[in-house]
């Protein structure tokens, strides 16, 4: 009788044991497969993401140097290798990162931002086309336009940017920290 007691204790032991393990066989499988998209997928786009908020704020102060700053080569300079090549690129790498996994909304989110920045560089390249020199400095009536464009037009449409972006950028680091949760 004991030894019957005995055996059924054992193969007890032995089921919760293989249980364990394919329990946690299980949870680290799934930790391993929410790693994998953490790091593949949603801090990659998370990283993009704020290269693009810096990069909508600096865009910001560049064309208000523009304006305000008529000696400022370097600054000019800088604003257009942001309209014509950083841009691009990094929405060419935002939109290759979205691709993967994310929902509808944040591909339509982007989009609109992407829309919105474009739109805004054209008015950037409005300000540029009026005051493309030194001498259009001393045009009191090109000065007030393109200040105007600042205040009126591109202060309030990149703060505006700014503010979607930031709701997407929330939006993605709640995703990566129900990601993390599930791992605990």
């Amino acid at each position: 009788m004991s030894f019957k007691k005995m055996v059924f204790g054992f193969l007890i032991a032995i089921s919760i044991a293989i249980a364990s393990a394919l329990f946690n066989t299980y949870t680290v499988l799934e930790s391993q497969s929410n790693i994998k998209e953490l790091t593949d997928e949603i801090y990659p786009y998370a990283d993009k993401l704020n290269e693009l908020d810096m990069m909508f704020t600096k865009s910001r102060m560049l064309i208000t140097n523009w304006v305000y700053l008529p000696y400022s080569i370097e600054d000019k300079e800088e604003l257009v290798r942001v309209q014509e090549e950083k841009y691009p690129e990094l929405k060419e790498e935002l939109k290759s990162k979205l691709n993967v996994s994310f929902s509808e909304k944040d591909k339509v989110s982007l989009d609109s931002i992407f829309m919105g920045f474009e739109s805004l560089i054209g008015l950037q390249q409005m300000i540029m086309l009026t005051l493309p020199d030194a001498p259009s400095y001393e045009d009191a009536i090109a000065i007030f336009d393109a200040e105007e464009m600042i205040e009126m037009e591109v202060l309030p449409q990149t703060t505006q940017l700014l503010s979607q972006l930031e709701e997407l950028i929330v939006a993605n680091k709640a995703l990566a920290e129900s990601k993390e949760q599930t791992m605990v």
